[in-house]
């Protein structure tokens, strides 16, 4: 009885770890945009090894891999304009393991907005693995409540 409950505690603790993730939010245009990164994602892509000048993956392509996500998340438009703000490399919680954090922000173009800028933040694993992002609406709607027609 008591190896059983040992296993089973020691199973519980590893699937408790194992499945870890790291969230990022960001918030766009009445959107939010989640990016988790688990432990399984980290585990398939390459480590940064000790010793190693530079990461699996450049920064230079860890941008074009994430702008091509961005595109198809955001637009420009005539009111706004869609900038790169910053790549940085992440350390993870795998030992080792590091990924790209890329984030953009909307600037409007005519006339100033007051608050925080609209942004987008995209993980790029060390493998070219670009996360989507899990997208709703912000604020959310209270459950029950449905979209009603514009006149």
């Amino acid at each position: 009885m008591m190896r059983t409950l040992a296993i089973a505690l020691v199973l519980a603790i590893w699937g408790v770890s194992h499945c870890e993730a790291r969230t990022f939010h960001s918030y766009a245009f009445s959107k939010q945009y989640d990016v988790s990164v688990t432990t399984e994602a980290l585990e398939r892509s390459p480590q940064w090894k000790t010793g190693n000048e530079n990461p699996p993956l450049s920064a230079m392509k860890a941008i074009a891999l994430a702008a091509g996500l961005k595109e198809s998340l955001v637009k420009d438009d005539e009111d706004s304009k869609w900038y790169l703000m910053s790549a940085n490399l992440t350390p993870a919680a795998v030992e080792g393991k590091w990924f790209w954090l890329v984030e953009y922000e909307a600037v409007f173009q005519k006339g100033g907005s007051s608050g925080p800028r609209d942004n987008l933040r995209l993980v790029v694993l060390m493998d070219g693995t670009v996360i989507k992002p899990v997208v709703k609406d912000y604020p959310a709607k209270p459950p029950g409540v449905k979209e009603t027609a514009q006149p």
